[in-house]
């Protein structure tokens, strides 16, 4: 759009110098004209190249004011692919939420079971009679760091309670 508002100016340019170069002519005629004793005029080539370099001006002009109003509609719709682009985010969040909701409680759960399971396998270890130090190694082994992200978790959550039960007496007790 740029380049025909461009070739417009151009346009206007090239039919002011028109005009300039009819006004020199006809200025050359007359003059030729008065020595000869002739008294006709060429002042219809200068109103034929005044003529052009008005349409060549509506024209620059009309090429000017379409690629404003265009420039101004552009930024419109950018506005408005915007607000589009944020509706989608947020109907995207309300129908991703449920789903993220349920899934988070289950690796809450999962987590509860996992946690129950080691503590479980510990409290066999420490069972074991006397001569199975073989197996309680091994089974030390094998949750030890289980068994220690599980007690940092769990001391997380006991904070948490008692910060709550400072607050409210009756704040629920992890189950």
């Amino acid at each position: 759009m740029r380049y025909l508002v461009r070739k417009s100016q151009a346009a206007v340019e090239a039919a002011a110098a028109a005009v300039t170069e009819a006004h020199e002519e006809d200025a050359t005629a007359l003059a030729d004209a008065i020595v000869s004793g002739d008294t006709s005029s060429s002042a219809g080539a200068v109103r034929r190249a005044r003529t052009a370099e008005i349409e060549r001006r509506d024209e620059a002009a009309a090429a000017k004011a379409a690629y404003d109003r265009l420039r101004v509609d552009v930024s419109g719709i950018a506005a408005e692919v915007e607000r589009a682009e944020r509706a989608v985010d947020v109907a995207m969040g309300a129908v991703l939420q449920p789903t993220a909701r349920r899934l988070l409680d289950e690796a809450k759960s999962l987590r509860l079971k996992f946690l129950r399971r080691v503590y479980a396998v510990d409290t066999m270890r420490a069972l074991l009679p006397p001569g199975f130090e073989e197996e309680k190694q091994r089974l030390l082994t094998l949750i030890a760091p289980e068994l220690m992200a599980a007690s940092r978790v769990v001391q997380q959550d006991w904070r948490a309670v008692i910060e709550a039960l400072k607050v409210d007496s009756d704040a629920p007790l992890p189950g």
